[in-house]
């Protein structure tokens, strides 16, 4: 039987008209190679291990790391090789989240509370056990605590590790910010930052 040539990208009909052979949009792949699709020069595969959760921590040194999660252990790799340098170990019950503010990589979830990798080792930096963590603004922003769900919580600005409210509070200390509504729901994201804004969403609501 013959095989069907490809015929190249068609930008210009929708998804359900396009020819056989043509294709709709193509990133990652040569659709002009012979009588098959080929991957493009320059997207290597270096690991073939599974993950259910992926980061990327850029250092001031220069030096970009791609983190992964696999079961309960998070691994990282700058990219020359698979994840060999180990950076610790997490509940792969719950939801780990992660964001980055300054040299330092902080991850969190409901089980193990509020951490973070600097390269070098794993500090725990608070008893912050929560399901949701973004950097805005040159703070951290957390949600998602089991007794208190609709608090976003505002970390010190440039420290992620003062969580503490102030007797006397200056522009920099730490908050907390309590999300209202019709409905008693949870928060369920955080995101940043949308134009300059970080934006909250709830079941009903955002």
């Amino acid at each position: 039987f013959t095989v069907p040539q490809p015929k190249g990208l068609n930008t210009d009909d929708s998804e359900i008209l396009v020819q056989d052979g043509q294709a709709v949009e193509e990133q990652n792949t040569v659709t002009d190679d012979g009588a098959g699709l080929t991957g493009r020069k320059g997207f290597t595969r270096f690991s073939t291990q599974a993950a259910s959760n992926q980061w990327v921590f850029a250092h001031s040194n220069g030096t970009r790391y791609f983190i992964s999660q696999s079961s309960n252990q998070i691994k990282a790799t700058t990219g020359q090789n698979n994840f060999t340098i180990f950076i610790g170990t997490v509940d792969p019950n719950v939801t780990t989240v992660a964001t980055q503010l300054g040299n330092k990589w902080y991850f969190a979830n409901r089980t193990d509370g509020l951490k973070y990798w600097d390269i070098v080792s794993v500090t725990f930096s608070t008893g912050l056990y929560v399901n949701q963590l973004v950097t805005h603004k040159g703070r951290l922003w957390a949600s998602g605590r089991t007794d208190d769900p609709r608090t976003i919580y505002v970390s010190e600005n440039l420290n992620g590790d003062n969580w503490s409210l102030a007797v006397n509070p200056t522009e920099a200390s730490p908050a907390r910010i309590q999300v209202q509504g019709s409905f008693d729901e949870p928060l369920s994201i955080l995101y940043a930052s949308y134009e300059d804004f970080l934006m909250w969403f709830k079941g009903h609501s955002f």
